[in-house]
């Protein structure tokens, strides 16, 4: 059996049910609250020299994309905390002028940071 939220298998209807409310965050008392997530993105495509930032198109934030700023020490881009609902989701990558789809992604209550990749 899989779970229609994360899905993850499980084995009988009773740890389904168990595992579906664990996901939602019901059984930590979060009622399905959705997390604050770092979203990453290691540079995989050229990009111009000057290129400090890129954005992410979304559907869980208010419209707005979401910014990823250049850090050098860590050699990515990666955004500030932001709330992501619990789920699976897609999204795409703004670099530049070119757009990039990702590939899928999921957040569970647990879920801290996010590492987004270029779907092939």
């Amino acid at each position: 059996m899989r779970c229609p939220q994360c899905f993850d298998e499980v084995g009988t209807e009773s740890d389904l049910q168990n595992h579906y409310l664990s996901c939602r965050g019901v059984l930590s008392g979060d009622s399905g609250s959705a997390p604050e997530v770092v979203l990453r993105w290691y540079k995989t495509v050229l990009t111009e020299e000057d290129t400090s930032e890129v954005f992410l198109l979304n559907t869980f934030g208010k419209g707005d994309p979401v910014q990823l700023k250049w850090t050098p020490e860590e050699a990515h881009y990666q955004s500030e905390s932001v709330v992501v609902p619990i789920g699976h989701h897609q999204c795409q990558l703004v670099v530049g002028e070119d757009i990039y789809q990702l590939k899928k992604f999921s957040i569970k209550a647990a879920t801290k940071e996010i590492t987004l990749m270029i779907r092939n």
